[in-house]
C-alpha cells in the first residue's frame, strides 16, 4: 500500500433508481492517461466509439451488441485498477484474456445508496447534500486510513446550472474539507469541476473517465437489485459480481484479498439517525462467497 503523499482526482456521478445513489471514483492524479488509454483500448477492441450511456442498454439490446461489449471491458478493466496488492493484470479484450504488464494503479471506488421510502425527486436538497459529504468522506476515511491522499479537482457529471440547483457548491466544499481527517490534504487549486454529458469529448480522459463512472454505477445497480430483465445489462455487469459477494464478515480474509480498501459499498438508512451496512446482492439466494484467492 502507498503511504506516501499522492495526488488525487475524483470523479462521481448518481443515479435516482432503487434509492440515491452517490459513486466515487478515486484516480491517482498521475495514472488518469494511463486509463484513458486502457478504455480507448476497450473501445477499439469493440469497434465502439460513441459516447457510452449505461442506460441505452436497453431490454432488446443484445449481447453481441458494441455497446454490450465496450461495458463488459470496462468492468473487467475496473476490477484490475481497484486492485491494491498481489497484482493480477488480467482483462478479457472482447474474447481474447489478455495478462498485462501494466502498472499499479491502486484506484479506489465507493458507492453509497440512500434507501428511502420516498419518491427520490422529493428529497430535500440538504439531504442530498449530506448524503454526497457521507459518500465521498467515509472512503477516504476508510480506504486511504495509512495515507496521506491530496484532493485536487472533483469531477461531477452535472452541468454547473443543474449542480448549483442541487447543492450549494461553495459551502458543500468547505464542509467536506472540514469534517475530513487531518491525514487528507488538498490543491491549492481543489475545486468541484462540472462535466455535462452533452460536453463530452472524444479525445478528453476526463470526458473518458466520467463515462467510465456512469457504467460503474449502473453495473453495480443491475447486480444489486437484480436487474435480469434488461438482459444485455446483466451479461455486461456480470463481472461486478464478484465484488458484491465478498464475505465482509470474515475480516481476516477480507485483508488477504488483492482489493481491500479498493472499494466501499453503503447502503445507509435514516431512522432518527444514520444506519450502515454493506450494499448485498438482493434476493439472492447463492449469495456467498466462492472466490478462494480473491
Amino acid at each position: 500500500m502507498n503511504t506516501e503523499s499522492t495526488i488525487w482526482d475524483v470523479f462521481y456521478d448518481e443515479c435516482k433508481a432503487d434509492g440515491y445513489w452517490h459513486c466515487f471514483l478515486f484516480i491517482p492524479k498521475n495514472k488518469i492517461v494511463f486509463l484513458d488509454s486502457l478504455i480507448q483500448q476497450a473501445r477499439e477492441c469493440s469497434n465502439y466509439r460513441d459516447p457510452i450511456h449505461y442506460t441505452n442498454i436497453g431490454r432488446k439490446t443484445k449481447n453481441e451488441d458494441r455497446r454490450v461489449v465496450f461495458i463488459k471491458v470496462l468492468t473487467d478493466i475496473l476490477l484490475y485498477i481497484i486492485q491494491q496488492q498481489k497484482l493480477d493484470a488480467v482483462i478479457n479484450w472482447n474474447g481474447t484474456t489478455q495478462k498485462i504488464n501494466a502498472p499499479y494503479v491502486g484506484a479506489r471506488v465507493a458507492i453509497l445508496r440512500m434507501l428511502n421510502n420516498h419518491e427520490t425527486q422529493s428529497i430535500p436538497q440538504k439531504l442530498i447534500e449530506a448524503t454526497f459529504r457521507m459518500a465521498i468522506k467515509g472512503p477516504l476515511h476508510y480506504l486511504f486510513t495509512d495515507e496521506h491522499p491530496i484532493i485536487d479537482t472533483i469531477n461531477v457529471d452535472f452541468s454547473t446550472s443543474s449542480f448549483q440547483n442541487s447543492f450549494d457548491e461553495s459551502n458543500l466544499w468547505e464542509r467536506v474539507k472540514n469534517e475530513l481527517n487531518k491525514n487528507i490534504t488538498f490543491t491549492p487549486s481543489s475545486s468541484i469541476t462540472c462535466i455535462s454529458k452533452k460536453d463530452y469529448l472524444p479525445d478528453c480522459p476526463f470526458s473518458q473517465i466520467m463515462q467510465f463512472v456512469d457504467v460503474i454505477l449502473g453495473s453495480f445497480r443491475t447486480c444489486v437489485v437484480q436487474n435480469t430483465e434488461f438482459v444485455a445489462r446483466y451479461f455486461a455487469s456480470e463481472p461486478i459480481r464478484s465484488l458484491l459477494l465478498k464475505d465482509y464478515k470474515n475480516i481476516a480474509r477480507m485483508k488477504n484479498s488483492r482489493y481491500y480498501k479498493g472499494y466501499s459499498l453503503t447502503d445507509a438508512h435514516l431512522n432518527d439517525q444514520w444506519v450502515f451496512k454493506p450494499i448485498k446482492i438482493e434476493n439472492d439466494k447463492n449469495q456467498y462467497d466462492i472466490f478462494e484467492d480473491f
